[in-house]
């Protein structure tokens, strides 16, 4: 028998051979347009039969998935991650035509706003401080006066003390900044570090610190919200990538004894990789029609009733048990891990947008 070298791992085999017995290549296959458009779907998206083998038992059969991966069935359906990677980049590249027009408009409007009420605002905030700082002093005087037996100070130190205490304004680290000096500095061309330092900034400020002021003065220079609501939203699939195994974590906890932390993982990755598929026909649906918003939010709903079942049938507990440790879960990572990643998620979107 007559033997050759595979193209792609140069195993030899015979010449009868289509496919290469040790990678599988196709040994006729030749590079074109096509072949090249299918090999980069199935390579990153595995968009092959065990697609459709996964998606419609992922979407009507909760638990079925992570429960045949974990006996065994490694290559019947897709794996956990692929199908979990698949679902994010789809609907992700669906939502992002939503962010960008929602940041547009967020940035328009907000512009307009601000360049509208701007001067009032200012002329305004400025005459209660005007006010304020009269009657700061006039309070001062008093108090000097009336004590002025025991100090013994002359007219003339009084009104420096009077003077010297009003005009003094401490900025903290809120940014409770001068506007009208910042404004002054900003109308001269003054250059960021003169600024940093009206608006409050120590020299021996830490990284933190002076990106924080950096972005203030970003955003009070030019403010667009929308750049960093878009900032945040595409952060979100990063974030979304560290909460998940914290979910599994969770799982973990609440069936210790039941499956290893792994098992628990591959649970947490089909289930993602549904709500995500949820999500983008949500989407699609009220794109395409004028779906009310009760269907939605019973759609949305109806994800906790799939958890339900799923950690059912996964996990092999009774209905009773699994309905209660599916509410506990449920309402343990919507308060506290959610809400503390998205806002570090926020802080970190404005401090680097």
């Amino acid at each position: 028998m007559a033997f050759h070298s595979c193209k792609n791992c140069d195993h030899p085999f015979g010449t009868s051979y289509k496919y290469c017995p040790n990678c599988g290549l196709n040994q006729a296959e030749t590079l074109t347009l096509k072949t090249l458009f299918n090999n980069t779907i199935q390579n990153y998206f595995a968009f092959d039969a065990r697609f459709f083998k996964s998606f419609i038992p992922l979407l009507i059969k909760p638990g079925f998935l992570p429960t045949e991966f974990v006996k065994g069935k490694r290559l019947t359906y897709l794996h956990p991650a692929q199908l979990y990677l698949f679902s994010t980049i789809l609907f992700f590249f669906l939502f992002s035509f939503q962010v960008n027009k929602s940041a547009d408009v967020l940035n328009t409007s907000l512009a307009e706003s601000f360049n509208q009420n701007l001067g009032k605002l200012s002329e305004v905030e400025m005459e209660a401080e005007r006010v304020k700082d009269s009657l700061n002093k006039i309070e001062i005087r008093n108090a000097l006066e009336n004590n002025n037996s025991i100090l013994t100070l002359s007219e003339k130190e009084i009104d420096s003390l009077v003077n010297e205490k009003s005009t003094s304004k401490p900025l903290n680290f809120n940014l409770d900044f001068d506007e009208a000096k910042v404004d002054s500095l900003i109308a001269i061309n003054a250059t960021d570090n003169t600024i940093y330092k009206e608006m409050g900034l120590k020299d021996d400020a830490g990284f933190f610190n002076k990106q924080l002021y950096k972005q203030a003065l970003k955003f009070y220079k030019n403010p667009k919200a929308g750049s960093v609501y878009k900032q945040f939203m595409e952060s979100i699939p990063i974030t979304l990538f560290f909460l998940l195994p914290i979910f599994a974590f969770l799982l973990k906890l609440f069936y210790n004894k039941t499956k290893t932390y792994v098992n628990h993982l591959v649970f947490s990755f089909y289930y993602f990789a549904f709500l995500f598929f949820v999500f983008t026909i949500l989407i699609v649906l009220n794109y395409s029609f004028n779906i009310p918003s009760y269907i939605n939010l019973i759609i949305i709903l109806s994800c906790f009733v799939y958890l339900v079942i799923a950690i059912k049938k996964y996990y092999n507990k009774t209905w009773v048990g699994t309905v209660l440790k599916s509410m506990f879960l449920t309402l343990t990572y919507f308060i506290f891990v959610i809400p503390v990643a998205f806002i570090i998620t926020l802080i970190i979107s404005f401090l680097f947008y």
